[in-house]
């Protein structure tokens, strides 16, 4: 069967679609996690069947809320980046006029056991750290009241992180759990 010129070029394109949609962890239809910042993937079937990342199976990569209050639908998920052995916490922050990226929480090594989960509003007790503190050693536990949907992460076997979204310093916020 001999192709043409034209179907050389279609299937190139074809086959760089898929690629990059596969190794991005989404699709070219607007989905967030299609435009992850260089280098950062969700976790490959492969990478979690071989436990190098450690992410339990029953834990969702990614949920979803409005995190913001804009009335639009912001993404977070887990992910890795192996160029520079980093694992963490990304959201695609919607916005009125685009969405962006925000990387709220990261760390070394590419085995973390970390779990995701949106907290409702309502009171929560922790160690509170503003989103303009840097740094934060907080030692005196407080109720924090949101009327936004939080953020839950947290490692299996260890002590979590609630993030809330602070709209005056269009940051998060974060409420450590635990002793």
């Amino acid at each position: 069967m001999r192709f043409s010129r034209n179907s050389w070029m279609v299937v190139l394109l074809l086959s760089i679609f898929y690629f990059s949609c596969v190794q991005s962890g989404g699709d070219a239809a607007g989905n967030p996690l299609a435009s992850l910042p260089a280098g950062w993937h969700v976790p490959l079937q492969k990478e979690l069947a071989r436990g190098r990342c450690g992410i339990r199976p029953d834990t969702p990569l990614e949920v979803g809320d409005d995190f913001n209050g804009d009335g639009k639908q912001d993404r977070a998920v887990i992910a890795v980046n192996t160029l520079r052995n980093r694992s963490g916490l990304l959201v695609n922050m919607s916005f009125a006029s685009a969405s962006r990226w925000e990387i709220i929480e990261e760390s070394e090594g590419t085995c973390a056991t970390f779990g995701l989960d949106v907290y409702k509003p309502g009171a929560y007790t922790g160690y509170f750290c503003a989103a303009t503190t840097r740094n934060c050693k907080s030692t005196k536990k407080e109720t924090i009241k949101t009327v936004l949907p939080g953020l839950s992460f947290f490692d299996f076997g260890s002590a979590g992180v609630i993030f809330f979204w602070n709209t005056e310093a269009r940051a998060f916020d974060r409420l450590w759990e635990g002793d």
